[in-house]
């Protein structure tokens, strides 16, 4: 699939900020033809893709490290904690403070 060198690129660099369009020049196509393809490809738009990602990886960071909330949120790629919050409480329907304080 044409995506795959993308997604495998995006699995490294999650945590960098990542636009639409570096993602489209990545593959060296349009960020229609790019919006096209993970839709076909991936029932997703290329932002809730790379958003799925962070979040995945922020609760295995929740799960596995000992890390503050506001620190997993900037290291896997989010710039603030509060879009971080409503982005994991979207995904998962809980908050992250309380994803962690269940863990325990």
């Amino acid at each position: 699939m044409r995506l795959n060198p993308l997604l495998e690129w995006l699995a490294e660099n999650y945590q960098r900020p990542i636009t639409v369009t570096d993602m489209a020049d990545k593959i060296a196509i349009s960020e229609r033809q790019l919006t096209r393809l993970f839709k076909r490809h991936l029932n997703s738009t290329p932002s809730h893709y790379l958003n799925q990602i962070r979040l995945k990886r922020a609760r295995d960071l929740i799960t596995c490290e000992t890390l503050r909330l506001e620190q997993v949120a900037l290291q896997v790629g989010f710039t603030s904690y509060d879009s971080f919050r409503r982005a994991f409480y979207g995904q998962f329907g809980v908050s992250p403070s309380y994803f962690g304080r269940n863990l325990r």
